[in-house]
């Protein structure tokens, strides 16, 4: 019951920001209507964002793979990002499908135990969070090196960008130099963060490796939000600009209360894009939202095909 009036709870809080963008007229569907004039903008997109997947599982595999002594088949891995995606869609939040991938994986190899894959799936999060994050803080470092005037929102989210970057920074600095503080400091807070602490040194190179793929992955999905909804936006839409507010509207879509950010997620771009002045914001991730949810429903295919081999064995 008490999970049930939680997802109520969550449901209404999405419907409510539906609602009030629509009677404010900050949400139609007339630049969605538009988009599909041109219906191989927004093809290239989900296509794109089916291959990103792959990427995306090739950054998860380098984890896995330090537990096992042979190379896991990309396959398989790629399989269950992709059966993730499709349940991150449909389940409220973004990290539900994030949690279930594990249980398509975790039969390649003994040495993959739930625990492991736990954290693998946290450390996974965690570098593509950090990227996100620096990609906005190097973007509006130029913002403010080539820009002559800024605006005042637009400046705090900046700077809020570049100091939280500078604490991205500060943990892959403490990866590489004597820790033993910081590990017992640790201790005393909680044990879990130690042993997470302790894994994470253990694999420092291979995090620098998913953290750069990440760069990679994030700056291909910022851009192709851009490609699908730049024509159609009310105010200058530059790539730069993608760059410097998207990410951290990413971040707020990842909270867990609607399936895809729905709701949630249009809110913030309404009021992120008002940063570049630019009036519709809510309208243009409207087109790249059900590019994105087409997208990740694509992952349907392999979990239907999954459960059929698993019936007929």
């Amino acid at each position: 019951m008490k999970d049930f009036l939680k997802i109520i709870i969550k449901f209404s809080i999405a419907s409510g920001l539906i609602y009030w963008l629509v009677k404010s007229d900050k949400l139609s569907l007339k630049e969605l209507k538009l988009s599909l004039e041109s219906p191989m903008i927004p093809l290239f997109g989900v296509i794109a964002l089916i291959g990103i997947c792959l990427i995306a599982a090739f950054r998860w595999r380098i984890i896995l793979s330090t537990k096992t002594d042979k190379a896991l088949p990309m396959k398989n891995i790629f399989t269950a990002n992709w059966i993730g995606s499709f349940f991150n869609t449909v389940v409220p939040g973004s990290v539900s499908g994030d949690i279930l991938k594990i249980f398509y994986v975790q039969n390649l190899c003994a040495k993959l135990t739930k625990k492991f894959l736990l954290f693998s799936v946290f450390i996974d999060r965690l570098v593509g969070l950090f990227a996100l994050i620096t990609i906005g803080a190097i973007s509006g470092i130029y913002n403010l090196l080539t820009q002559d005037h800024i605006n005042q929102d637009l400046l705090m989210l900046i700077i809020f960008n570049i100091l939280v970057t500078l604490g991205v920074a500060l943990f892959f600095i403490l990866l590489y130099v004597d820790s033993s503080f910081l590990n017992s400091t640790l201790k005393k807070i909680s044990t879990r963060l130690q042993d997470y602490w302790q894994r994470a040194i253990t694999h420092k190179k291979n995090l620098m490796k998913m953290y750069l793929i990440s760069f990679l992955v994030q700056g291909l999905v910022i851009t192709i939000f851009w490609l699908v909804s730049k024509d159609f936006a009310q105010g200058n839409f530059n790539l730069l600009g993608a760059y410097t507010v998207i990410p951290f509207g990413f971040i707020i879509m990842a909270i867990p209360i609607a399936p895809a950010g729905i709701g949630v997620g249009h809110f913030a771009f309404q009021k992120l894009f008002a940063f570049l002045d630019i009036t519709n914001g809510a309208s243009l991730f409207n087109i790249y939202f059900c590019v994105f949810v087409i997208a990740n429903l694509t992952g349907v295919i392999p979990y239907i095909l999954y459960r059929k081999s698993t019936i007929q064995k």
